[in-house]
């Protein structure tokens, strides 16, 4: 029940509890006055610190209480403590205890307000008091419960003298024992009505201790939850609440591990029971402290809460009876912390991925911190600059400087400077780097680290010095432009190819004073490819290398020129291709530069530079002068190709080339489409028969089932009728019918019937598709259902459009118009659906498992298929004979990747394909367009966008042309009449 509503302090499972922690100083003692229980408060006042009171006897602590006469230690008077010091005083305190505790055990509150005791230190002190019993779960008192609290101290000097009230009580109390019996019964009176007094004072304290507790629970900032073993909500305050967001009928006898708190870990993980503060402590006898938890409350918010758990025990026991969980709000702590790891995290990484490197370096000129683009700056990695310093990677002739204005920082003189220096890179290069410098301080002043901001300007002093050398540049480029003219004067003189090339690997040889330079030809031979060296210019030391050389001789680099890139290596021993290096050493080569070109009819040649005796870098310029060199070189071959073609054939030679060639592309789409056809008619001829073989014992089934049916039927009325004449079969029967479970075969027969009639049907829907899609019982042009046509189709493609474990099923959209019979080729457009289909599917599989689906959610896999009757002009019909002819469009869209306007152009050419090798001949569009637009008469498009699905558009005559023209003719012929 809740705190503030019942909080029996008398419960002994509740009650330890709330002792150990009690500002007051508390003991809980059994009926013989063993302690039970004790707060740290008792402990602390009566200097119990060291000793173990669990079990002791009250008497064995204060053992003065066996004598009959007031001592120090005693207590006295109703109180702790004593009255006085002196030894002759006649008061019996010890039988004034057993009085107070034999009364308390017997279920008054007794209490005092003025009593002394006295301490180890010699004072006296003063005394509060109240003794109360306890009780059980069954009611009956189990012991008494001590609250003491200290009030003021004297020392014995000043307390020497009794003062009047307590004298005088104490005389009457020893005058009262020398009282004759006559006068007892006055005195009975007087102790009665004192009793009753003292009683009612007793409750009207007890209910003010119980206020004084539940003040203070409830008044608590922090939320306080006890539970007993099985995890039920016992007791809980106000706060608890207010954090919980739930009223006190919502939490009493919840459980506080119940799986409806929805409570998360920090990381925003489901809590796992197992690893609740309750629950741990309750297995395990241990306390948890500061455990973070979020608990979703039931307007929806989420409140954070750090959960202390404390176990509770009976005495001497191991076991927890109970735990306390005590709740702390951390909400705005924790949100605190998120933004201060937002900034911190925002901080790192504007500081990571500026553009610029920026350093943290100490007093010491130590690296403390360092972006990546400061590693990158300086080429070393980042703990290998965190264990250096800004002096070790400063080039020596700017150190000098740069300690002069760390100086000056330090002094205050300046807040920043710049300048430009060096540093010196790991792998010994100097690199040039402008920086930005300051000295960031404390609040005080105190110099907490540099801060320096540095910006690589290799690059411009790079092009600063290369401004510099330009003169003699310049003049270098003049000479070769002179050698170029010359060189371009020579080629061009010629017609003859042979001369032209000679004349260009000699004028090479001779401008860059190389060892070798050679013309070779690429020969895209079928069975062997080759590179063919047709002109060589050579020092006459070298040998001769014409000839031819196998493409897997040269090695994968050669695949480079082939693709135009230009090859440069200045040291062969530094190429990575072993095979390309190992046939370069074969030819004794050092350095290669290798310049390819492509003529005006597609061939492929290159400009071989090699120097055989020492390595040679090449320069920018000489690669320069050797691309011109290249385009002069086009240039002449063409001119040359262009007068042996004139030599050798005439225009109409070439167009009827062109022509051959044209004639022999559309023989093979033609032979491909005709392949493609047979496979599709095979395909139909296979299935309608397959269709046909399963088809009859199929109805063979599926008509005896009502035989079977009746059957069973007359079966079970003549069993129910043995049943009826016989109820006492003989055992052996008796035990045939328990080992065969007849009532189960008699209920369950009939449902293993209705699997197989839906089973039967169900193959008969399958047959009859595919007897609709193969139409291999029909020639010619026929009047079908297009949808029908369609159905057979998706039917086929069940199995691609349901659910696989990579991707989900997909979708289809079915919106029919009112379409009457087609004059159409059912077979044929029955191959298109299931082209345009399949392709449809191939999309929505390429989007939903490849890379698009990991970034983004997209909208589920659908295919949508429209038809509807539209009026058009028919294409075949003259001017005369043209009308309005009604039209059937069917679209089929997906929802998929989409394509460019590239792909568009080029979707219903032969062999035209964007799926992966071995996945797609490239036929089936153009089939599908072929049987369209030359079978049917009609229209095949598609509209599409990269990311917005595709679209096929199928548009036929609702009746063939031919029809469409000879009704139209005899309309005309008889006009004409």
């Amino acid at each position: 029940m809740p705190l503030e509503e019942s909080t029996n302090l008398a419960n002994q499972r509740l009650f330890p509890a709330f002792v150990e922690h009690m500002p007051a100083a508390v003991a809980m003692l059994d009926r013989n006055l063993c302690y039970l229980l004790v707060s740290r408060r008792w402990l602390t006042d009566y200097g119990l610190e060291n000793q173990d009171l669990i079990g002791q006897s009250h008497h064995e602590i204060f053992p003065l209480f066996r004598t009959q006469n007031g001592r120090a230690g005693e207590w006295e008077s109703g109180g702790i403590g004593e009255r006085d010091n002196h030894a002759s005083f006649p008061c019996h305190p010890l039988k004034r205890w057993q009085e107070i505790y034999a009364s308390c055990l017997a279920g008054e509150t007794r209490q005092g307000d003025s009593d002394y005791f006295i301490k180890p230190d010699g004072l006296r002190q003063k005394v509060k008091w109240e003794i109360q019993p306890w009780r059980m779960g069954s009611g009956e008192i189990g012991g008494i419960l001590i609250f003491t609290e200290f009030q003021e101290s004297y020392s014995l000097t000043e307390m020497s003298q009794w003062d009047g009230e307590d004298g005088y009580r104490c005389i009457l109390e020893t005058a009262a024992d020398g009282i004759q019996e006559t006068a007892s019964l006055t005195r009975m009176i007087e102790q009665l009505q004192q009793e009753v007094a003292e009683r009612k004072q007793a409750q009207s304290l007890l209910q003010k201790s119980e206020e004084r507790y539940r003040s203070l629970i409830a008044a608590m900032a922090e939320g306080i939850i006890l539970q007993d073993v099985t995890g039920t909500i016992q007791t809980y305050n106000a706060a608890a609440k207010r954090m919980l967001g739930l009223s006190a009928e919502q939490l009493m006898g919840r459980k506080a591990i119940d799986s409806r708190w929805r409570a998360i870990t920090k990381e925003g993980e489901p809590f796992s029971l197992e690893e609740h503060p309750l629950r741990v402590t309750l297995r395990t006898g241990q306390p948890l402290s500061d455990v973070i938890m979020g608990i979703h409350k039931s307007d929806g918010s989420l409140t954070w809460l750090s959960v202390n758990s404390q176990p509770l025990f009976y005495p001497n026991e191991a076991i927890p009876y109970a735990a306390v969980a005590s709740l702390i709000d951390v909400t705005k702590r924790k949100q605190i912390g998120e933004a201060l790891c937002e900034s911190e995290e925002r901080f790192r990484t504007t500081f990571e991925q500026a553009a610029v490197g920026i350093t943290h370096t100490s007093s010491e000129d130590k690296f403390v911190r360092v972006n990546q683009k400061f590693c990158e700056i300086a080429g070393y990695t980042r703990e290998e600059l965190l264990e250096r310093t800004f002096r070790d990677i400063t080039h020596p002739d700017d150190l000098e400087v740069d300690l002069e204005y760390v100086r000056s920082l330090l002094s205050g003189e300046l807040d920043t400077y710049s300048r430009e220096k060096r540093y010196i890179r790991q792998d010994g290069q100097a690199i040039w780097v402008h920086i930005t410098a300051s000295l960031v301080r404390t609040y005080r002043g105190t110099p907490k680290y540099f801060l320096r901001v540095v910006q690589d300007i290799s690059d411009r002093k790079a092009a600063e010095a290369a401004l510099r050398q330009s003169e003699a540049q310049l003049r270098e480029q003049a000479q070769r432009e002179a050698l170029l003219n010359r060189l371009s004067t020579q080629i061009r003189n010629s017609l003859e190819l042979n001369t032209i090339l000679e004349t260009t690997a000699q004028e090479i040889r001779h401008i860059l004073q190389i060892d070798r330079c050679q013309f070779a030809w690429y020969r895209p031979d079928e069975t062997q490819p080759y590179w063919e060296v047709v002109e060589e210019a050579r020092n006459p030391d070298c040998p001769d290398h014409k000839g031819c050389y196998p493409v897997e001789a040269v090695g994968p680099l050669a695949e480079r020129v082939l693709n135009m890139e230009i090859l440069r290596v200045d040291d062969i021993e530094a190429v990575g291709h072993p095979s390309f290096r190992q046939f370069i050493r074969s030819l004794g080569h050092r350095s290669v530069l290798v310049l390819p070109m492509q003529t005006p009819s597609g061939v492929i040649g290159i400009i071989n530079c090699t120097h055989d005796r020492e390595v040679r870098p090449w320069s920018d310029s000489e690669v320069e002068l050797l691309q011109a060199v290249t385009d002069q070189l086009l240039i002449a071959i063409k001119q040359a190709e262009l007068y042996d073609a004139s030599r050798k054939a005439t225009q109409q030679a070439q167009e009827q080339a062109t022509q051959l060639q044209q004639t022999l592309r559309k023989l093979q789409r033609t032979q491909a489409q005709l392949i493609q056809s047979e496979k599709m008619s095979s395909l139909g001829q296979l299935v309608a028969g397959v269709a046909h073989e399963i088809n009859n014992p199929v109805n063979f089934i599926y008509g005896n089932l009502i035989y079977a049916q009746e059957y069973y039927q007359n079966l079970l009325s003549l069993m129910q009728l043995y049943r009826t004449a016989y109820p006492n079969p003989p055992a052996v029967i008796r035990e045939r019918i328990d080992a065969i479970d007849l009532d189960f075969l008699m209920t369950d027969f009939a449902r293993l019937q209705n699997s197989m009639r839906l089973g039967a049907e169900r193959i008969r829907e399958i047959v009859r598709s595919l007897q609709t899609f193969s139409r291999v019982d029909e020639s010619g042009r026929k009047l079908a259902d297009i949808h029908e046509g369609i159905e057979s189709t998706l039917m086929i493609l069940h199995n691609r459009l349901k659910a696989k474990p990579n991707q989900p099923a997909i979708s289809v959209i079915k919106e029919y118009g009112q379409i009457p019979p087609v004059e159409c080729y059912p077979g044929q457009l029955n191959q298109v659906f299931l082209n345009l289909l399949t392709n449809a599917i191939d999309a929505l599989e390429e989007k939903f498992t490849g890379k698009e689906s990991e970034t983004a959610t997209p909208s589920p896999p659908t295919i949508t298929i429209s038809t509807e009757v539209v009026s058009g002009q028919s294409s075949v019909l003259s001017s005369r004979e043209q009308r309005t002819i009604e039209c059937v469009v069917i679209r089929i869209a997906d929802n998929g990747c989409g394509m460019t306007q590239q792909t568009l152009q080029q979707l219903f050419d032969p062999f035209f394909t964007t799926k992966p090798v071995g996945k797609g001949t490239g036929l089936g569009l153009a089939i599908s367009y072929q049987i369209v637009v030359e079978k049917h008469g009609g229209q095949l498009w598609c509209n599409s966008a990269p990311g917005q699905g595709a679209e096929f558009v199928i548009e036929i005559p609702l009746r063939h042309q031919d029809s469409v023209s000879e009704v139209v003719i005899m309309n005309c012929v008889h006009q004409d009449a």
